[in-house]
Protein backbone atom coordinates (compact mmCIF):
# COMPACT_ATOMS: atom_id res chain seq x y z
CA UNK A 1 0.00 0.00 0.00
CA UNK A 2 1.56 3.60 -1.14
CA UNK A 3 1.66 5.94 2.31
CA UNK A 4 -1.02 8.56 2.06
CA UNK A 5 0.91 12.11 0.74
CA UNK A 6 1.10 14.50 3.67
CA UNK A 7 -1.85 17.68 2.72
CA UNK A 8 -0.79 21.02 2.42
CA UNK A 9 -1.39 21.84 6.51
CA UNK A 10 0.66 18.98 7.31
CA UNK A 11 3.37 19.43 5.30
CA UNK A 12 3.98 22.83 6.30
CA UNK A 13 3.05 22.25 10.38
CA UNK A 14 6.22 19.29 10.02
CA UNK A 15 8.52 21.73 8.41
CA UNK A 16 7.84 24.41 11.15
CA UNK A 17 8.32 21.54 13.80
CA UNK A 18 11.96 21.06 12.26
CA UNK A 19 12.57 24.47 11.65
CA UNK A 20 11.77 25.34 15.42
CA UNK A 21 14.28 22.33 16.31
CA UNK A 22 16.58 23.01 13.92
CA UNK A 23 16.49 19.55 12.63
CA UNK A 24 17.13 18.47 9.13
CA UNK A 25 14.24 16.63 7.45
CA UNK A 26 13.97 15.48 3.77
CA UNK A 27 9.86 16.55 2.01
CA UNK A 28 9.02 17.80 -1.38
CA UNK A 29 8.23 21.44 -0.57
CA UNK A 30 4.27 21.66 -0.56
CA UNK A 31 2.34 24.38 -3.03
CA UNK A 32 0.99 27.25 -1.06
CA UNK A 33 -1.61 29.52 -1.94
CA UNK A 34 -1.46 33.23 -1.91
CA UNK A 35 -0.47 36.10 -3.69
CA UNK A 36 2.85 38.16 -4.15
CA UNK A 37 2.52 41.19 -1.81
CA UNK A 38 5.91 42.85 -1.49
CA UNK A 39 8.28 43.18 -4.10
CA UNK A 40 11.32 43.48 -1.87
CA UNK A 41 14.47 42.81 -4.23
CA UNK A 42 16.91 45.09 -5.57
CA UNK A 43 19.60 44.50 -8.28
CA UNK A 44 19.97 41.15 -9.78
CA UNK A 45 17.63 39.17 -6.85
CA UNK A 46 14.37 39.91 -6.56
CA UNK A 47 13.13 38.35 -2.74
CA UNK A 48 8.71 37.71 -2.55
CA UNK A 49 7.08 37.06 0.53
CA UNK A 50 4.24 34.51 -0.57
CA UNK A 51 1.26 35.47 2.24
CA UNK A 52 -0.37 38.19 2.84
CA UNK A 53 -1.12 37.74 6.67
CA UNK A 54 -0.07 34.71 8.66
CA UNK A 55 -2.46 32.04 9.92
CA UNK A 56 -4.69 32.84 12.45
CA UNK A 57 -2.68 33.40 16.28
CA UNK A 58 -4.92 32.94 19.16
CA UNK A 59 -3.43 35.35 21.35
CA UNK A 60 -1.52 34.37 24.58
CA UNK A 61 -0.11 31.44 22.88
CA UNK A 62 3.18 30.50 21.44
CA UNK A 63 3.12 30.19 17.64
CA UNK A 64 5.32 28.93 14.90
CA UNK A 65 4.46 30.37 11.79
CA UNK A 66 5.97 29.46 8.42
CA UNK A 67 6.93 32.48 6.03
CA UNK A 68 7.74 31.23 2.24
CA UNK A 69 9.71 33.25 -0.09
CA UNK A 70 10.90 32.87 -3.57
CA UNK A 71 13.03 34.40 -5.57
CA UNK A 72 13.48 35.50 -9.36
CA UNK A 73 16.78 36.43 -11.61
CA UNK A 74 19.99 35.21 -9.29
CA UNK A 75 19.82 33.35 -6.07
CA UNK A 76 19.86 35.43 -2.83
CA UNK A 77 22.51 33.93 -0.82
CA UNK A 78 23.43 33.72 3.35
CA UNK A 79 19.61 34.17 3.37
CA UNK A 80 18.22 35.62 7.12
CA UNK A 81 15.01 36.66 8.53
CA UNK A 82 15.11 39.11 11.49
CA UNK A 83 11.80 40.51 12.75
CA UNK A 84 11.05 44.24 14.90
CA UNK A 85 7.80 43.10 16.09
CA UNK A 86 4.78 45.76 16.92
CA UNK A 87 4.10 46.37 20.17
CA UNK A 88 2.41 43.71 22.23
CA UNK A 89 4.07 40.94 19.99
CA UNK A 90 6.94 38.99 21.20
CA UNK A 91 9.18 37.23 18.37
CA UNK A 92 11.19 34.13 18.60
CA UNK A 93 14.04 32.04 16.08
CA UNK A 94 14.76 28.39 16.05
CA UNK A 95 17.00 26.81 18.60
CA UNK A 96 19.99 26.71 16.31
CA UNK A 97 20.22 30.20 15.48
CA UNK A 98 18.67 32.11 18.12
CA UNK A 99 18.63 35.35 17.24
CA UNK A 100 16.98 35.19 13.49
CA UNK A 101 15.78 32.47 11.04
CA UNK A 102 17.46 30.66 7.77
CA UNK A 103 15.73 28.96 5.23
CA UNK A 104 14.50 25.41 5.58
CA UNK A 105 16.54 23.67 3.69
CA UNK A 106 19.87 25.92 3.58
CA UNK A 107 20.66 29.14 3.37
CA UNK A 108 20.12 29.78 -0.39
CA UNK A 109 17.12 30.88 -2.21
CA UNK A 110 16.86 29.81 -5.66
CA UNK A 111 15.07 31.34 -8.50
CA UNK A 112 10.76 30.03 -8.74
CA UNK A 113 11.93 27.62 -5.51
CA UNK A 114 9.42 28.34 -2.73
CA UNK A 115 11.55 27.84 0.57
CA UNK A 116 10.21 28.71 4.42
CA UNK A 117 11.59 31.06 7.29
CA UNK A 118 10.12 30.16 10.76
CA UNK A 119 9.31 32.43 13.58
CA UNK A 120 8.06 31.79 16.78
CA UNK A 121 5.75 34.83 17.75
CA UNK A 122 3.14 35.61 20.97
CA UNK A 123 0.18 37.97 20.39
CA UNK A 124 -0.30 40.45 23.75
CA UNK A 125 -4.34 40.50 23.44
CA UNK A 126 -3.89 43.90 24.86
CA UNK A 127 -1.96 44.78 21.79
CA UNK A 128 -2.73 47.81 19.57
CA UNK A 129 -4.18 47.13 15.88
CA UNK A 130 -2.92 47.00 13.26
CA UNK A 131 -1.04 44.09 14.30
CA UNK A 132 2.01 43.45 12.20
CA UNK A 133 5.52 42.14 11.92
CA UNK A 134 8.04 44.20 10.25
CA UNK A 135 10.32 41.44 8.96
CA UNK A 136 14.37 42.45 7.97
CA UNK A 137 15.11 39.90 5.52
CA UNK A 138 18.75 40.07 4.57
CA UNK A 139 20.70 38.06 1.78
CA UNK A 140 23.77 38.25 -0.74
CA UNK A 141 23.18 38.02 -4.24
CA UNK A 142 25.60 38.90 -7.48
CA UNK A 143 25.74 42.69 -6.87
CA UNK A 144 26.29 42.83 -3.34
CA UNK A 145 24.60 42.39 -0.03
CA UNK A 146 20.77 43.81 0.60
CA UNK A 147 18.72 44.12 3.63
CA UNK A 148 14.87 45.01 3.19
CA UNK A 149 12.01 45.38 5.40
CA UNK A 150 8.59 44.13 4.43
CA UNK A 151 5.28 43.82 6.66
CA UNK A 152 3.70 40.51 7.12
CA UNK A 153 -0.28 41.31 8.55
CA UNK A 154 -0.91 39.35 11.67
CA UNK A 155 -4.26 37.73 11.96
CA UNK A 156 -5.89 37.04 15.28
CA UNK A 157 -8.22 34.55 16.32
CA UNK A 158 -10.82 36.40 18.36
CA UNK A 159 -12.67 33.44 19.01
CA UNK A 160 -14.57 33.58 22.76
CA UNK A 161 -13.61 31.43 25.61
CA UNK A 162 -15.54 29.95 28.24
CA UNK A 163 -14.63 28.50 31.68
CA UNK A 164 -11.29 29.14 33.75
CA UNK A 165 -8.07 29.42 32.19
CA UNK A 166 -6.35 28.52 35.37
CA UNK A 167 -6.92 27.30 38.89
CA UNK A 168 -6.14 28.04 42.28
CA UNK A 169 -5.49 25.95 45.56
CA UNK A 170 -8.02 25.74 48.03
CA UNK A 171 -8.14 25.09 51.74
CA UNK A 172 -5.82 26.53 54.50
CA UNK A 173 -3.53 29.41 52.97
CA UNK A 174 -1.10 29.15 56.75
CA UNK A 175 -1.13 29.78 59.88
CA UNK A 176 0.44 33.18 61.86
CA UNK A 177 0.17 35.01 65.33
CA UNK A 178 -2.27 37.37 66.20
CA UNK A 179 0.46 40.24 65.93
CA UNK A 180 2.59 39.18 62.87
CA UNK A 181 3.62 39.67 58.94
CA UNK A 182 3.89 36.48 56.74
CA UNK A 183 3.91 35.79 53.32
CA UNK A 184 1.81 32.79 51.74
CA UNK A 185 2.20 31.77 48.41
CA UNK A 186 -0.99 31.12 46.13
CA UNK A 187 -0.35 27.94 44.38
CA UNK A 188 -1.48 28.30 40.34
CA UNK A 189 -1.86 25.55 37.62
CA UNK A 190 -2.10 26.66 34.26
CA UNK A 191 -5.66 25.05 32.52
CA UNK A 192 -4.98 26.67 29.61
CA UNK A 193 -2.47 29.40 28.23
CA UNK A 194 -3.13 32.40 30.23
CA UNK A 195 -1.73 35.76 30.06
CA UNK A 196 -1.78 39.01 32.03
CA UNK A 197 -2.39 37.13 34.92
CA UNK A 198 -2.58 39.31 38.78
CA UNK A 199 -4.30 38.21 41.55
CA UNK A 200 -5.99 40.17 44.25
CA UNK A 201 -7.31 40.07 47.68
CA UNK A 202 -10.75 41.40 47.30
CA UNK A 203 -12.18 40.33 50.67
CA UNK A 204 -9.04 40.55 53.26
CA UNK A 205 -10.93 39.86 56.39
CA UNK A 206 -9.11 41.39 59.60
CA UNK A 207 -5.67 41.36 57.65
CA UNK A 208 -3.93 44.26 56.21
CA UNK A 209 -2.57 43.21 52.64
CA UNK A 210 0.51 44.30 50.56
CA UNK A 211 1.46 42.91 47.23
CA UNK A 212 5.08 42.53 46.12
CA UNK A 213 6.82 46.06 44.81
CA UNK A 214 4.15 48.20 45.98
CA UNK A 215 2.02 46.94 42.93
CA UNK A 216 -1.90 46.51 43.26
CA UNK A 217 -1.60 43.06 42.47
CA UNK A 218 0.60 40.20 42.77
CA UNK A 219 1.95 38.11 39.64
CA UNK A 220 2.97 34.66 39.23
CA UNK A 221 6.93 34.12 40.02
CA UNK A 222 7.53 32.85 36.29
CA UNK A 223 5.65 35.96 34.69
CA UNK A 224 2.07 37.21 33.72
CA UNK A 225 1.87 34.41 30.98
CA UNK A 226 0.83 30.99 32.29
CA UNK A 227 0.92 28.04 30.32
CA UNK A 228 -1.40 25.01 29.87
CA UNK A 229 -0.19 22.42 32.27
CA UNK A 230 2.55 24.57 34.19
CA UNK A 231 2.35 25.40 37.66
CA UNK A 232 3.08 28.61 39.16
CA UNK A 233 2.97 30.66 42.47
CA UNK A 234 2.12 34.21 43.51
CA UNK A 235 3.13 36.23 46.74
CA UNK A 236 0.99 37.90 48.96
CA UNK A 237 1.93 39.71 52.21
CA UNK A 238 -0.71 39.42 55.02
CA UNK A 239 -0.35 41.26 58.69
CA UNK A 240 -2.31 41.44 61.84
CA UNK A 241 -2.66 43.68 64.03
CA UNK A 242 -4.37 42.01 67.55
CA UNK A 243 -6.46 39.98 65.36
CA UNK A 244 -8.45 37.38 67.87
CA UNK A 245 -7.64 33.67 67.24
CA UNK A 246 -9.25 31.82 65.13
CA UNK A 247 -10.03 30.93 61.30
CA UNK A 248 -10.28 33.30 58.86
CA UNK A 249 -11.52 33.25 55.20
CA UNK A 250 -9.99 35.67 52.57
CA UNK A 251 -11.53 36.02 49.30
CA UNK A 252 -8.40 36.11 46.15
CA UNK A 253 -9.34 36.77 42.62
CA UNK A 254 -7.07 36.05 39.42
CA UNK A 255 -8.06 38.35 36.72
CA UNK A 256 -6.24 37.49 33.07
CA UNK A 257 -6.91 36.86 29.23
CA UNK A 258 -7.38 33.28 27.61
CA UNK A 259 -6.54 34.40 23.90
CA UNK A 260 -8.93 38.08 23.51
CA UNK A 261 -11.59 37.03 25.87
CA UNK A 262 -11.00 38.64 30.00
CA UNK A 263 -11.52 35.69 32.56
CA UNK A 264 -12.00 36.22 35.98
CA UNK A 265 -11.79 32.60 38.68
CA UNK A 266 -12.09 33.12 42.53
CA UNK A 267 -11.14 31.17 45.26
CA UNK A 268 -11.62 31.41 48.74
CA UNK A 269 -8.37 30.45 51.35
CA UNK A 270 -8.58 30.19 55.29
CA UNK A 271 -5.75 31.42 57.96
CA UNK A 272 -4.95 30.28 60.89
CA UNK A 273 -4.50 33.07 63.88
CA UNK A 274 -2.64 31.67 66.71
CA UNK A 275 -3.32 32.88 70.12
CA UNK A 276 0.24 34.85 70.73
CA UNK A 277 0.61 37.01 74.48
CA UNK A 278 -0.85 39.72 74.96
CA UNK A 279 2.57 41.97 74.81
CA UNK A 280 3.90 39.84 72.13
CA UNK A 281 4.63 41.24 68.87
CA UNK A 282 6.72 41.83 65.65
CA UNK A 283 7.50 44.97 63.53
CA UNK A 284 8.84 45.00 59.72
CA UNK A 285 11.72 46.91 59.78
CA UNK A 286 12.63 46.85 55.80
CA UNK A 287 10.91 44.48 53.33
CA UNK A 288 12.66 44.54 49.76
CA UNK A 289 9.66 42.64 48.25
CA UNK A 290 7.32 45.74 49.29
CA UNK A 291 9.34 48.38 48.74
CA UNK A 292 13.57 47.91 47.81
CA UNK A 293 14.13 51.34 48.21
CA UNK A 294 17.47 52.89 47.16
CA UNK A 295 20.33 50.44 46.31
CA UNK A 296 23.37 52.41 45.51
CA UNK A 297 26.41 50.51 43.16
CA UNK A 298 29.87 51.07 43.46
CA UNK A 299 29.28 52.79 46.45
CA UNK A 300 33.11 53.02 47.48
CA UNK A 301 33.95 53.99 43.43
CA UNK A 302 36.59 51.02 43.18
CA UNK A 303 34.03 48.68 41.19
CA UNK A 304 35.89 47.52 37.98
CA UNK A 305 33.61 44.79 36.76
CA UNK A 306 33.05 45.80 33.10
CA UNK A 307 29.45 44.06 33.32
CA UNK A 308 26.96 42.42 35.08
CA UNK A 309 26.63 45.55 37.78
CA UNK A 310 24.18 45.17 40.41
CA UNK A 311 20.72 46.37 39.29
CA UNK A 312 16.98 45.69 41.29
CA UNK A 313 14.97 44.43 38.55
CA UNK A 314 12.70 41.46 37.78
CA UNK A 315 15.53 38.96 36.50
CA UNK A 316 15.13 36.88 32.73
CA UNK A 317 16.42 33.49 32.67
CA UNK A 318 19.81 32.54 31.02
CA UNK A 319 20.75 29.30 30.69
CA UNK A 320 23.86 27.37 28.94
CA UNK A 321 23.47 23.59 27.84
CA UNK A 322 21.10 23.14 30.01
CA UNK A 323 22.66 25.00 32.75
CA UNK A 324 20.36 27.78 34.54
CA UNK A 325 23.12 30.55 34.98
CA UNK A 326 20.40 33.38 36.30
CA UNK A 327 16.96 32.47 37.13
CA UNK A 328 13.82 34.37 35.65
CA UNK A 329 12.27 34.81 38.98
CA UNK A 330 12.24 35.47 42.52
CA UNK A 331 10.87 33.50 45.24
CA UNK A 332 8.30 36.31 45.99
CA UNK A 333 7.81 37.22 42.48
CA UNK A 334 9.38 41.04 43.11
CA UNK A 335 11.97 42.22 41.89
CA UNK A 336 15.76 41.45 42.98
CA UNK A 337 19.03 42.37 43.27
CA UNK A 338 20.71 40.99 40.39
CA UNK A 339 23.62 41.02 38.75
CA UNK A 340 22.08 42.80 35.74
CA UNK A 341 18.72 40.99 35.26
CA UNK A 342 18.46 41.49 31.74
CA UNK A 343 18.91 38.37 29.52
CA UNK A 344 20.53 39.90 26.77
CA UNK A 345 20.61 38.05 23.42
CA UNK A 346 23.27 35.11 23.90
CA UNK A 347 23.96 33.04 27.65
CA UNK A 348 26.69 35.49 29.48
CA UNK A 349 26.11 38.96 27.52
CA UNK A 350 24.93 40.80 31.00
CA UNK A 351 27.59 38.11 33.34
CA UNK A 352 29.95 39.64 36.01
CA UNK A 353 33.10 40.52 33.61
CA UNK A 354 36.70 41.70 33.93
CA UNK A 355 36.17 42.31 38.23
CA UNK A 356 34.36 42.95 40.88
CA UNK A 357 30.86 44.83 41.04
CA UNK A 358 29.45 45.90 44.46
CA UNK A 359 26.48 47.34 45.91
CA UNK A 360 24.75 48.59 49.11
CA UNK A 361 21.16 48.95 50.25
CA UNK A 362 19.34 51.73 51.67
CA UNK A 363 20.07 52.52 55.98
CA UNK A 364 17.90 49.96 58.26
CA UNK A 365 17.24 51.66 61.40
CA UNK A 366 17.77 48.80 64.45
CA UNK A 367 15.62 49.14 67.13
CA UNK A 368 17.59 48.86 71.03
CA UNK A 369 15.75 46.06 71.86
CA UNK A 370 14.05 42.73 70.85
CA UNK A 371 15.33 39.76 69.04
CA UNK A 372 15.92 41.34 65.10
CA UNK A 373 16.79 38.70 62.39
CA UNK A 374 16.73 39.08 58.47
CA UNK A 375 15.58 36.48 56.21
CA UNK A 376 16.27 36.35 52.30
CA UNK A 377 17.28 34.47 49.46
CA UNK A 378 20.33 34.17 47.49
CA UNK A 379 21.96 32.23 44.68
CA UNK A 380 25.45 32.03 42.96
CA UNK A 381 25.83 30.26 39.72
CA UNK A 382 28.80 29.65 37.52
CA UNK A 383 30.07 27.41 34.89
CA UNK A 384 33.15 25.08 34.56
CA UNK A 385 35.95 27.44 33.76
CA UNK A 386 35.30 29.33 37.01
CA UNK A 387 37.45 29.41 39.91
CA UNK A 388 38.37 30.20 43.42
CA UNK A 389 39.31 33.82 42.56
CA UNK A 390 35.17 34.29 41.56
CA UNK A 391 32.85 34.72 44.89
CA UNK A 392 29.60 36.37 46.20
CA UNK A 393 29.82 38.09 49.64
CA UNK A 394 26.54 39.66 51.18
CA UNK A 395 27.78 41.19 54.55
CA UNK A 396 26.12 43.41 56.79
CA UNK A 397 27.52 46.78 57.51
CA UNK A 398 27.03 48.73 60.82
CA UNK A 399 28.55 51.65 63.34
CA UNK A 400 30.35 48.89 64.93
CA UNK A 401 31.68 47.18 62.18
CA UNK A 402 31.13 44.49 59.36
CA UNK A 403 29.57 41.03 59.48
CA UNK A 404 29.85 39.26 56.45
CA UNK A 405 26.57 36.46 56.48
CA UNK A 406 27.63 35.04 53.12
CA UNK A 407 30.29 33.83 51.26
CA UNK A 408 30.56 31.30 48.22
CA UNK A 409 33.71 30.90 45.83
CA UNK A 410 33.67 29.29 42.10
CA UNK A 411 34.72 26.01 41.40
CA UNK A 412 36.00 24.76 38.31
CA UNK A 413 32.72 22.80 37.42
CA UNK A 414 28.97 23.84 36.57
CA UNK A 415 26.78 25.22 39.11
CA UNK A 416 23.31 26.14 38.07
CA UNK A 417 21.43 28.98 39.57
CA UNK A 418 19.15 27.75 42.22
CA UNK A 419 17.43 30.05 45.34
CA UNK A 420 18.77 29.34 48.95
CA UNK A 421 17.43 31.05 51.95
CA UNK A 422 19.24 32.22 54.66
CA UNK A 423 18.16 33.90 58.73
CA UNK A 424 20.78 36.11 59.99
CA UNK A 425 20.23 37.06 63.63
CA UNK A 426 21.27 41.29 63.67
CA UNK A 427 20.92 41.10 67.50
CA UNK A 428 24.14 42.40 67.70
CA UNK A 429 23.42 45.24 65.73
CA UNK A 430 20.89 46.79 68.05
CA UNK A 431 20.28 49.76 68.02
CA UNK A 432 22.20 51.14 65.40
CA UNK A 433 21.98 51.93 61.55
CA UNK A 434 22.90 48.76 59.16
CA UNK A 435 23.45 48.75 55.30
CA UNK A 436 23.43 45.66 53.64
CA UNK A 437 26.54 45.35 51.48
CA UNK A 438 26.60 43.16 48.51
CA UNK A 439 30.16 42.00 46.11
CA UNK A 440 30.30 39.82 43.52
CA UNK A 441 33.50 39.08 40.90
CA UNK A 442 34.75 37.53 38.53
CA UNK A 443 38.67 37.58 39.00
CA UNK A 444 41.55 35.89 37.03
CA UNK A 445 40.68 34.42 33.53
CA UNK A 446 37.50 35.42 32.41
CA UNK A 447 34.37 33.44 33.26
CA UNK A 448 30.64 33.04 33.43
CA UNK A 449 29.60 34.22 37.25
CA UNK A 450 25.64 35.35 38.24
CA UNK A 451 24.37 35.86 41.41
CA UNK A 452 21.51 37.71 43.08
CA UNK A 453 20.02 38.34 46.56
CA UNK A 454 15.81 38.66 46.83
CA UNK A 455 13.28 38.76 49.63
CA UNK A 456 14.99 40.42 52.32
CA UNK A 457 12.76 40.96 55.30
CA UNK A 458 14.35 42.69 58.53
CA UNK A 459 12.17 41.75 61.42
CA UNK A 460 12.47 42.79 65.04
CA UNK A 461 9.97 40.48 67.85
CA UNK A 462 9.40 41.00 71.08
CA UNK A 463 8.28 38.71 74.25
CA UNK A 464 6.01 40.33 77.12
Amino acid sequence: MRPCPLTEEEGVKRIIACLAAGTAFTATTPALAGAVVDDTGTGDAVVTLMEQTTPAIFPGQDAWIAIPWTVSNAEAREFKVTSVSSDGIDVGYPENTATFSSLYNDDTLSPLEIDFTALRIRVDPQSPSPRVLDITVSYVSDTGAHTEVVTLPVAIDDSVFVGDGLAMDDGLLGEMSDNDVAWFSVGLLGLQDSSHVELRVTDAGPFDIVYPAERDHSRPNLGTYLKQGVEDEAAIRFATDDVDAGSYTVTIEATYYVGMTSVTTTVQRQITVIDDDSNSGSEVLYDSAADPGNWITNPDGDDTATTGQWDVSNPEETSWQGHITQLGYTPSGAPGVITTGAAGSETGQFDVDSGRTSAISPIISLPAGGDIQMDFAYYFAHLQNSSSDDYLRISIVGESGTTMVVQRTGKPTNKSAQWKTKTVDLSDFAGQDIQIHLAAADEAAPSLVEAALADILVTVSWQG
